[in-house]
């Protein structure tokens, strides 16, 4: 999740109001956030799309890079960056 909190920080957005864009719980995302819960599949989904709206970046590569860390893979490529 230092994936989706960094490009929250990036973009000023707060947990709060990314909780109201993608419609997941504020309890829920703060669970995840802290690492006490893994992200299924289909939250994934939901908090790429939600990433997508803040900087128009496909949400596929936002889902990749979520998925990619969680199976504790380092990021290696920074979305929007070359």
């Amino acid at each position: 999740m230092n994936y989706v909190l960094r490009k929250l920080n990036e973009n000023c957005i707060s947990m709060n109001q990314f909780s109201k864009m993608t419609g997941l719980d504020r309890s829920g995302l703060f669970k995840l956030a802290n690492g006490k819960h893994k992200p299924r599949l289909d939250t994934i989904k939901i908090l790429a799309l939600g990433l997508e709206k803040i900087d128009e970046i496909s949400w596929k590569e936002h889902a990749a890079n979520i998925q990619q860390e969680i199976n504790g893979n380092p990021v290696l490529r920074i979305v929007g960056e070359e």
